[in-house]
């Protein structure tokens, strides 16, 4: 186990500095389930939404320029002084900022510091033709063609990252709940596909010479082919100076075929998910960042207080054992410090492979301070000891990958 700095403590320096650097360190921890899709509480009357009345003011739309509402406050001369303290206000700081569609007016409440955004107007054709159509051709009144999928866009979200009204959107439009579950992975080359500006449903059409076809399916595909666990085994040994809990989760990622820096990598969906939220740039740098953009929760628990250390570490380690596999992120998450590593298994016994101090390592050839695989119930066990000792609340989160979000 080796202990990390969290986006806590980065979260602070956000807020009155905004100094904080992009890292690959692990900053777990300061963990929410972000607001569903289908959430209403973005959604005012026409009334409220009017400039002047019930003491809001307009502060803009979202655009290609202002990309985020903190651009939006730090452009308006008055509040550009208290953006950080308005987004985090306890009125605001649960809101779906990552989730506001371009084009969308923010307005800011003078009296109650509230941020609020209009009813969505869904995009259409007949909204700007000349943006949306130019380069697409035009299926029917709402349904757009985005382009095919090929060596140069091996995915959806290429397409729409090359959209000059889409791109800012791509992962809410993937995600969305129409589009979340499809088999995004399964697209073979040459696929065309097409996007219904009044639905915002991803949809694609198929030739029959491409099905069934194995060579000419999206490398995408082939990204579970190995599992995250067998991915990380080939750094067992490497010294911790060499590679962090968080870069073997990356350098694992890797060898199963993720890109993770450059253009429409893993690392840019990260860094903008984090500035989308107006949150410090490395905050979604994290096991949990990574389950966020590519895969799902499938255990989270919370430790406000511990009375018995034993006790509750085996009663976590049963609870985990009905729901997790081998491949899995675990990432543990306190108040100011983290860590994460990948769940395995040593012939029946549960273990994780992650990089730091091994305390409990099961080989005896395992460096001291460096990648190792360790009896997954000791780790709990160290975490929830460090919780009591520290006086702070414990966050435990599996994460698992997932295809079908890997667009």
């Amino acid at each position: 186990m080796h202990i990390e700095n969290t986006n806590h403590q980065h979260a602070l320096v956000d807020k009155t500095t905004r100094t904080a650097p992009l890292s690959n360190t692990d900053f777990a921890g300061h963990l929410h389930k972000l607001p569903s899709m289908s959430q209403k509480n973005d959604v005012l009357s026409s009334n409220a939404v009017q400039s002047g009345q019930n003491n809001n003011i307009s502060l803009g739309s979202l655009s290609g320029k202002n990309t985020t509402v903190a651009q939006l406050l730090l452009a308006n001369p008055q509040l550009k002084a208290n953006t950080w303290s308005i987004i985090h206000n306890p009125i605001n700081k649960n809101k779906a900022f990552h989730q506001i569609p371009t084009g969308k007016e923010i307005y800011y409440n003078q009296q109650t510091q509230e941020l609020s955004w209009s009813e969505q107007k869904l995009i259409t054709p007949a909204a700007n033709p000349v943006a949306f159509l130019n380069n697409h051709s035009q299926v029917s009144s709402q349904k757009l063609e985005l382009g095919q999928i090929n060596s140069s866009n091996p995915t959806i979200s290429n397409l729409l990252s090359q959209h000059s009204e889409l791109k800012a959107q791509r992962w809410n439009i993937i995600h969305d709940a129409l589009n979340q579950n499809k088999a995004f992975t399964k697209i073979p080359e040459g696929t065309t596909i097409f996007f219904n500006a009044n639905t915002r449903e991803l949809s694609w059409e198929t030739a029959k010479k491409q099905l069934n076809t194995p060579s000419q399916i999206s490398d995408n595909s082939l990204i579970l082919s190995k599992k995250l666990d067998d991915a990380v085994k080939p750094f067992m040994g490497t010294d911790y100076k060499d590679i962090d809990c968080y870069t073997l989760v990356v350098n694992g990622l890797k060898n199963m075929g993720v890109r993770y820096r450059g253009q429409n990598s893993l690392s840019k969906e990260l860094l903008l998910m984090a500035q989308t939220e107006g949150r410090a740039n490395n905050a979604y740098f994290t096991g949990e960042g990574i389950t966020e953009a590519m895969g799902e929760k499938v255990y989270t628990h919370a430790i406000t207080s511990v009375n018995n250390i034993e006790q509750q570490s085996r009663a976590i380690f049963q609870e985990m054992q009905n729901l997790m596999k081998k491949g899995d992120i675990l990432s543990f998450s306190l108040e100011t410090r983290g860590h994460t590593g990948i769940i395995s298994q040593n012939e029946k016994q549960w273990t994780y492979i992650n990089s730091g101090r091994l305390d409990h390592s099961i080989s005896q050839n395992a460096p001291r301070h460096g990648v190792g695989e360790e009896t997954l119930l000791s780790e709990i066990n160290n975490w929830i000891k460090l919780a009591h000792k520290r006086n702070e609340s414990l966050q435990i989160t599996i994460g698992r990958l997932d295809t079908e979000k890997f667009p």
